[in-house]
């Protein structure tokens, strides 16, 4: 093919985005959909290549896979050696594990299964995985799995309009399935092949001159233009909560065929100067190390700072990024790129497939042996225990899961008495369930508990992206407070930051609701439901990445103080999006609050240590230290006979020495 300079540029816009976003620059929110444009002009290049094999008699699928692994192989598995040499050095054990499963992962190009199975890509935990975003590359060679053979098929026994059609129409229904899946499985939309084949196969139709040619320098001009605009609205007015891809992947993946359709008509356009412009076209060049380079720096980066990073760090991760690229490109993918200087066909492929076995062979070793405990000092590895951190009994938690239905929920607390009382909720709940059922036994009480990760008791209203297991614990819900009378009040405890601002819920009628409308309709309609129980609904702990065991493990691991707090200033800014729906709440006659904000913070903020120990399992999941401290406020809340609404109380802690809880103080 001609050389392009502008396609080039469009690399640089492409990786630009998605480092600038990765690496924390909060204007470039949207800068993932530079993946996007990627895609499209993968689909463009590679399909006009083989449609001039094609057209010429030259294809070989031989030759297509050699032109891959020369192009991949080199960079990428120099980046994974790199990588793996420091993820041994610095990975507390289970991370390591975890890393060593992303390795063969990556090698046999299904890491895009692999994550999606492991965590939604926006996710805390997606941010500790060095080789994440390597799910676009699996993408890309599932892709070039089948598409190469079908092209040449049709080139051979059809007919244009038949190839034409046939790429047009598996488009359609991959981008018809992108838009169902978005907003029903949208994890699995954002990583698999199926969601995500019509970007590239936008790029073909454009290389196999279905699209229309433009007539004028106007209309050239007005379409990379108009490219370029589309494609920076994505960037910059997209973020995490974009429902993606779907219909929004559409404007940028639309900018970047724009922008190449213009190129192809017109070479001196503003677009075409701006894009094929020096500094553009040389992190063009290098725009794929750019891309296999920068994400394991940033991840080796927080990984090792634990705190945020500073503007220092983040300025040498950038410049460190585009040094490794530099030579990456230079020494790495330069000389394996063509044909000579000894690397012969039978040596690549030999390469090739060495490299793919000891990989695979290196992952999985990693994963067996559980990550190498050995290497760690044995207190690194005690404090690094998430479990020591759990109350021995788990067993009741779960119930989806399990499938423990309404007679069979677990009754805990003073043994002998009937339940009077229900814990439920997520697995906020489940942190707090062994402290909730001692304070019960202390005042001679029992209860049930209902919970599982992510559920939130509000009867009528699912869950995005969880129906059925909503649907199946509002049943067990409904049954037992319908079935067991003697059960007079609800402590509803959940993870209230995800409920309200990361999550999504659909009412009765199938209408989307956003999560503070759904979770405030969906608990008002449930205490308005039940006039006859007592609502206790539990604030929610503070929340940091640099709170749990991981990152007090790492602190000792590298000889860091630890000891991590949220400023209450910032600690009250994350209840600014649930503290209103509560405020409600707590309008209505049989409801209550129960405030622990006094119990676990104080003037200096919110800790992540409570009496010399972890206050926090993990970012978010209060201890069993940290639960217990918070019995007396149990026992006060479980004892507490339900006062008329004028007297509406938020149960703090027990703030006198006859127990007494402080007046409410919205």
């Amino acid at each position: 093919m001609k050389y392009r300079s502008d396609i080039d540029g469009l690399r640089a816009v492409a990786v630009l985005s998605v480092i600038l976003f990765h690496i924390g620059f909060r204007v470039f929110s949207g800068g993932y959909v530079g993946v996007d444009v990627f895609f499209v002009i993968s689909g463009y290049l590679i399909t006009a290549i083989l449609k001039s094999d094609a057209e010429t008699g030259q294809f070989s699928i031989v030759k297509f896979y050699e032109r891959r692994i020369r192009r991949i192989f080199p960079a990428l598995f120099c980046m994974m050696l790199a990588t793996s040499i420091v993820a041994l050095l610095i990975f507390l054990p289970d991370d390591l594990a975890g890393y060593g499963g992303s390795v063969w992962a990556a090698t046999l190009s299904v890491s895009n299964i692999l994550f999606w199975d492991q965590a939604d890509y926006f996710d805390a935990p997606a941010e500790m995985k060095p080789l994440l975003h390597t799910w676009s590359l699996s993408v890309e060679e599932q892709f070039y799995l089948f598409f190469p053979l079908f092209l040449i098929l049709a080139y051979r026994y059809g007919s244009r309009r038949f190839l034409s059609g046939t790429i047009i129409a598996v488009a359609l229904t991959s981008f018809a399935l992108s838009i169902w899946a978005a907003d029903r499985v949208p994890v699995a939309a954002f990583y698999l092949l199926p969601t995500r084949a019509w970007e590239l196969l936008l790029g073909s139709i454009l290389a196999l001159g279905i699209v229309p040619p433009l007539r004028s320098r106007p209309a050239a001009e007005a379409c990379g233009m108009a490219g370029l605009a589309l494609i920076a609205i994505a960037v910059f007015t997209y973020d995490s909560k974009t429902i993606f891809p779907g219909l929004a992947a559409l404007p940028p993946c639309l900018g970047a065929v724009l922008i190449i359709h213009s190129g192809q008509h017109l070479k001196d356009g503003l677009a075409q100067r701006i894009l094929g412009s020096p500094p553009a076209r040389f992190i063009g060049l290098i725009s794929f190390s750019l891309y296999l380079w920068h994400w394991p720096l940033i991840v080796f980066a927080k990984y090792l700072s634990i705190d945020p990073l500073a503007t220092p760090v983040v300025l040498l991760v950038l410049t460190l990024t585009f040094v490794l690229a530099y030579l990456s490109w230079r020494f790495v993918e330069q000389p394996f790129r063509h044909p000579g200087g000894g690397w012969t066909r039978a040596r690549i492929f030999t390469f090739g497939f060495a490299s793919m076995i000891a990989a695979v062979i290196f992952g999985g070793s990693i994963s067996l042996a559980q990550g190498f405990p050995g290497r760690m000092p044995e207190q690194v590895l005690r404090i690094a225990d998430e479990k020591s951190y759990l109350d021995a009994d788990r067993s009741c938690h779960q119930a989806f899961l399990k499938q423990i239905t309404a007679e069979k929920l677990c009754i805990r607390g003073a043994s002998g008495r009937a339940p009077s009382f229900l814990l439920v909720g997520d697995s906020h709940a489940g942190a707090v369930a062994g402290s909730v059922f001692e304070a019960a036994a202390r005042k001679g009480l029992s209860g049930v508990q209902l919970s599982d990760s992510g559920y939130r008791p509000m009867p009528g209203f699912l869950k995005h992206g969880e129906q059925a297991k909503y649907a199946w614990m509002h049943k067990q819900l409904v049954r037992v407070l319908e079935e067991r009378p003697s059960i007079r009040t609800v402590l509803v405890v959940i993870y209230w930051h995800q409920a309200v601002d990361s999550t999504e819920y659909y009412n009765a009628q199938g209408r989307r609701l956003s999560g503070r409308d759904g979770t405030s309709q969906g608990l008002t309609a449930l205490v308005n439901a039940y006039p006859d129980r007592h609502f206790i609904f539990m604030t929610a702990p503070a929340m940091s990445m640099t709170f749990g065991a991981n990152p007090a493990a790492r602190a000792a691991l590298f000889g860091y103080d630890y000891a991590p707090s949220v400023p209450l200033a910032d600690f009250h800014a994350m209840e600014a999006s649930y503290r209103p729906i509560m405020a409600d709440l707590a309008q209505h006659a049989n409801v209550d609050v129960m405030d622990i904000t006094n119990l676990l913070c104080g003037a200096g903020g919110c800790s992540g240590l409570i009496g010399g120990q972890l206050a926090y399992r993990d970012n978010n999941h209060l201890s069993t230290a940290a639960a217990r401290a918070l019995i007396p406020a149990f026992e006060a809340a479980l004892t507490m006979s339900h006062p008329p609404a004028q007297e509406r109380l938020t149960l703090d802690a027990p703030a006198q020495a006859d127990g007494r809880v402080r007046p409410a103080h919205w």
